[in-house]
């Protein structure tokens, strides 16, 4: 993703892609926020703060970030940017533990190459390791379960029906 800068937002303008009244609003300050692979000391705090507002939004146990697991997150370059550490967190929680081995080395992490379609999980795949931790963590109460996970009950048991749960 490119960053727009006023410059380019000023040509827009003159271009008539972009509303003028709109431009002199946003035009009032410009904050600029380098990438995360250079400030890489922020990397504790923000993996931090995911862990906490994913694991209450998933309604799953935060995991453990070590001085080890840390120094590891601070090592990779973040290509992906904080969006990246966003969904490495939550992607970590869904399944449980931090798969710091798929971060490879500072070095492997500037081109980042979608993995093919067959080695991908599928959503529904993500979605039921999902419900059914979450299901479990509830000793099998669906509806407490359902709650949790913001579902009718009803819909958690078609879930479990349809994988035979």
């Amino acid at each position: 993703m490119v960053a727009a800068t006023n410059r380019d937002l000023k040509a827009e303008v003159a271009k008539g892609n972009f509303r003028q009244d709109l431009y002199y609003r946003l035009e009032v300050m410009t904050i600029t926020v380098p990438p995360l692979r250079q400030r890489l000391d922020d990397v504790p705090d923000l993996a931090a703060l995911f862990m906490a507002n994913l694991s209450a939004q998933l309604s799953v146990e935060p995991l453990g970030l070590t001085p080890d697991a840390l120094v590891r997150l601070q090592s990779y370059g973040w290509p992906g940017n904080v969006r990246e550490l966003r969904n490495f967190i939550e992607r970590s929680l869904l399944f449980g533990e931090l798969p710091l081995d798929d971060l490879g080395d500072q070095a492997e992490a500037s081109p980042v190459v979608a993995a093919p379609l067959t080695d991908s999980l599928l959503m529904a795949d993500v979605e039921k390791a999902h419900m059914l931790a979450v299901l479990t963590r509830c000793g099998g109460n669906k509806a407490k379960a359902a709650e949790l996970l913001g579902l009718s009950r009803k819909t958690l048991d078609r879930k479990c029906a349809e994988w035979g749960v």
